[in-house]
């Protein structure tokens, strides 16, 4: 009979805690109570009331007991709700929280690269495996023609990289320009610029040179750039190279509004690379990107404007011509001469 005794005052201690523990929790910096609707029973109702559907009505509160205080885990003592969700709270530590965030924070600001390379292996933070693709050949490409300028191979890898994994509004236009001493160099890294370009992507690319149209009319030569260029972006090629540019009949390039210019280009996720080779013997290996700007358009206008051009539609004139230079001169980079160049070009071909 004791014994029953025993264990009948254990659980209404027990039944009490829990009912205690549910009706109050004390707020971290003021003295005031809340309570906790989950444990209200019918004498609590001059502390706090409940709705039907369980949402704590207003009403005056009491200070919470010693005796209670000390009845709750030491975890729940100075915590509130802090994150609510579909009506249930979470309970955090301020403190605890606090440290986290400063100590994340520390890792981020002192070891950011340990980061990175630890997120990466874990897949947290990865690349595009076509970007992946492309700067690991970039790099073999600029190891192998190791004379031209580390800019040159900057800005071309970043406007490539930019366009090969997003989706664009506008093509990339690279415009490579070399002196006479150049000239297979020039020839030889438009096309494995584009290649390393396309094949990142999974395709191919479209070469048209201007020697095998200078004999050819305005008309004729822009409606088979037009072809040309048109049929490639629609099949596999996802770059086109078009070689010496001074070469082709001045009119011809007007068909560039259609596919280089940056709000309404025909074909946007795509590379083009134009080469112009100057009139120069040789390039200074210290010329300046604005130099060299000023340069190839002082060269173009003498070879490409018509001074009787404005009476004739497949004409080039000073207007029309700087619409078409203010399409294609986004990027205009050097072209050094490489040593045995044919058989680096050969070499990557195979």
């Amino acid at each position: 009979m004791g014994s029953e005794k025993y264990r009948y005052r254990q659980m209404k201690k027990k039944r009490e805690l829990v009912i205690n523990r549910k009706k109050y929790y004390p707020l971290p910096s003021t003295g005031q109570t809340k309570y906790a609707c989950a444990g209200a029973v019918a004498e609590d109702q001059k502390r706090t009331s409940c709705n039907e559907d369980g949402r704590r009505r207003s009403g005056p509160e009491t200070p919470i007991r010693p005796d209670q205080q000390r009845d709750r885990p030491w975890y729940l003592l100075h915590t509130r709700p802090f994150i609510c969700f579909s009506g249930r709270c979470m309970k955090f530590s301020l403190l605890a929280l606090l440290i986290l965030l400063v100590g994340s924070a520390a890792v981020f600001y002192l070891l950011p690269e340990s980061f990175q390379k630890i997120a990466s292996q874990m897949k947290l933070i990865s690349e595009p495996q076509d970007k992946m693709d492309l700067k690991n050949q970039f790099a073999m490409l600029s190891s192998n023609f190791s004379n031209q300028s580390e800019e040159m191979w900057r800005r071309s890898r970043i406007i490539l990289e930019r366009q090969s994994w997003k989706e664009n509004t506008e093509p990339a236009i690279i415009l490579l320009a070399g002196a006479r001493d150049a000239e297979e160099t020039l020839r030889c890294l438009g096309t494995q610029l584009a290649d390393v370009y396309s094949s990142s992507l999974g395709g191919g690319y479209t070469v048209i040179s201007g020697s095998d149209y200078a004999s050819g009319t305005s008309q004729e030569v822009k409606e088979h750039i037009d072809d040309d260029l048109s049929a490639g972006f629609q099949s596999t090629s996802r770059a086109a190279v078009l070689h010496r540019l001074e070469l082709l009949p001045a009119g011809s390039l007007l068909i560039l509004y259609k596919y280089c210019d940056h709000e309404s280009a025909m074909f946007k996720n795509v590379a083009l690379l134009l080469t112009v080779l100057l009139g120069d013997a040789t390039l200074e290996k210290d010329i300046s990107f604005m130099n060299l700007e000023e340069k190839v358009r002082s060269f173009l206008t003498q070879k490409l404007i018509d001074l009787n051009a404005k009476a004739s539609h497949d004409g080039m004139d000073e207007d029309k011509f700087s619409g078409v230079w203010s399409r294609i001169s986004h990027v205009v980079l050097p072209v050094f001469p490489e040593k045995n160049i044919m058989a680096k070009c050969a070499k990557k071909q195979n």
